[in-house]
């Protein structure tokens, strides 16, 4: 009997995990060989390729360039790094290659990025490529991949037509005194980090800041409705959403298997989903009652989603629906309100930290901001009480600020938020300038390096200073860019729909805080109050860096400190 007792079965369960582990060891073997053949023949065919390890890939590269300089940089960097290092890693050519390979496996699906505008145009325009598995996975905890973002053909443009009107320039224009609502607390947060006298305040984190900006500025957007996460914040929705953000992974391999299957995480995760469905869904129902019974002050994203719904559902059968309440399929609405939170995330995550780049570039760059503030006299005049009546009054005056928008332009190209990748097909080859060789796509994940193709001195004249008069000057300048270089949003029919609502949010932060604060980093203080001994690493000489997971962030939440600036000096 006991053969078939607990002995046998911790025997038999025993057996199952060496086989599994046996298997395992094999395709482990079998995919080195794979990707490791696979670089060695592409260096066979003629293809520039960096030094390659048969046992490592490019990995001993990777960490070496990383640990040049700060270990928590943000992996987006990494084709800056090796564009900046070039010339040893590609002694045999006379210029830094367009599009380079790199071999990252395990840790990661083999990639092909670009530095070449044009070459990242080939791939962000071409219709047959889908995002990366890597993105989908990544956003799949907060969407469910029913977002904008991660679905594609009559599903895509049936979305990007109901949802395209909302940030035209008419909507953000009709935007505008919700904005400057939301706006103006920020600059009253900021006033009150001040001290009496002049003297700089206590130091505190800005990006914590400009996060609950961007969520109150996408709540208006996006339901007009009032989060107040600056004020009475954190709502339900910030909270739940950034908990979401924090299980969104950028890899799943051996490292993270763990994490991946970890049922704490799997529970979480559900939770959010619930917390964020239920405050999102009672503004969604208010939209689908009778349309003459409810009068919006402004068409949200929502309503622009219901008005199509009705116009898309309406028959000859049906014309009820036109004036009656909407019923949604399950869904419309599952769709809708992953809209809704890819929107918030992309709001929160890259406006937010390009606000408080922004102002980082302002107090860096002060020759840059003395340009700037005397645009916003130009325009506003001198009393900055008449500055929120002005465009309250008149919103287009945002658009008579072609430095602003071009100092916004020059932040966004020294720190986007990340790049775009897509993922390769059998179908589809790069045709690399000066190459006679395709480039072939197939298994690995498109990345476009478009931090260090913004800073590469080929496509951007000097590169590494911050001069907005690039963005301002004609095509016969050396300093204008060249086609598809500025790419922050993208470029394509994919590109970023609310492109224009992120940089009228910049723009109007920018001309409510530049002339009357001073908001600066303060790492010494921030460190003194915390009692921080610990490691301080920099980049370029500077503390604030781009780091983090999935899209870039300041390092540490930048933290700075505020005075009034001396508007008689």
């Amino acid at each position: 009997m006991e053969a078939f007792g607990v002995p046998a079965l911790r025997l038999s369960v025993l057996q199952g995990l060496g086989a599994m582990l046996a298997l395992g060891a094999v395709y482990v073997i079998y995919r080195l060989f794979k990707v490791r053949l696979t670089f060695r023949a592409l260096k066979a065919q003629g293809i520039p390729m960096m030094p390659h390890s048969f046992l490592l890939g490019h990995l001993p590269i990777v960490f070496r360039l990383v640990k040049s300089v700060a270990p928590d940089i943000h992996l987006a960097c990494l084709p800056q790094l090796i564009m900046e290092n070039w010339q040893s890693l590609f002694p045999y050519l006379n210029a830094c290659p367009g599009a380079i390979y790199l071999d990252i496996w395990p840790l990661g699906q083999p990639v092909l990025f670009t530095l070449d505008p044009t070459l990242a145009a080939q791939c962000l325009s071409d219709q047959s490529l889908t995002h990366s598995k890597m993105s989908h996975r990544y956003i799949r905890p907060l969407t469910d991949n029913l977002d904008l973002f991660s679905v594609y053909g009559a599903t895509w443009r049936t979305w990007r037509s109901r949802l395209s009107p909302g940030f035209s320039s008419r909507a953000i224009t009709a935007l505008v005194p919700a904005l400057i609502e939301e706006v103006s607390i920020f600059r009253d947060i900021l006033r009150s980090k001040t001290t009496k006298g002049g003297d700089w305040g206590e130091a505190f984190l800005l990006e914590p800041l400009t996060t609950k900006l961007t969520f109150d500025v996408i709540g208006r957007a996006g339901l007009d409705i009032r989060l107040r996460d600056q004020t009475n914040g954190p709502s339900p929705l910030y909270s739940a959403l950034l908990d979401q953000m924090n299980h969104c992974l950028i890899q799943y391999n051996i490292l993270t298997l763990p994490t991946v299957l970890s049922p704490i995480r799997q529970w979480k995760m559900w939770r959010n989903s619930r917390t964020m469905r239920e405050y999102l869904l009672p503004s969604i129902q208010a939209r689908l009652g009778d349309p003459g019974t409810f009068k919006p002050k402004y068409r949200t994203i929502v309503d622009l989603a219901v008005e199509a719904a009705r116009k898309e559902t309406t028959t000859d059968a049906l014309e009820d629906i036109k004036s009656g309440p909407l019923q949604p399929s399950k869904e419309f609405l599952d769709s809708l309100i992953a809209q809704l939170k890819i929107f918030i995330f992309a709001g929160h995550d890259t406006t937010a930290t390009s606000i408080a780049w922004a102002l980082h570039n302002a107090a860096k760059h002060p020759a840059t901001a003395e340009k700037l503030r005397a645009e916003h006299t130009a325009v506003f005049g001198p009393d900055l009480s008449t500055v929120i009546p002005q465009l309250t009054a008149n919103p287009h005056l945002l658009n008579a600020l072609p430095y602003t928008l071009a100092f916004v332009k020059e932040t966004l190209r020294f720190a986007p938020p990340g790049g775009l990748s897509r993922e390769g097909s059998a179908s589809f080859q790069l045709a690399v300038p000066g190459c006679s060789v395709p480039y072939p796509t197939e298994g690995f994940m498109i990345y476009d390096g478009i931090i260090g193709g913004m800073r590469w001195g080929a496509v951007f004249p000097r590169p590494n200073e911050f001069l907005p008069e690039r963005f301002l000057v004609g095509p016969e300048d050396p300093l204008h860019p060249p086609k598809n270089a500025w790419r922050p949003f993208g470029v394509g029919p994919r590109f970023c729909i609310g492109q224009e609502l992120a940089i009228t949010e910049i723009k109007m932060a920018l001309v409510l805080v530049v002339r009357e604060l001073d908001v600066d980093c303060a790492w010494d203080k921030w460190d003194a109050q915390r009692n921080y001994k610990g490691s301080k690493h920099t980049v370029d000489g500077h503390r604030c860096y781009l780091t983090g997971q999935g899209t870039t962030h300041p390092t540490g939440g930048m933290p700075v400190h505020v005075r009034f600036r001396d508007l008689q000096a």
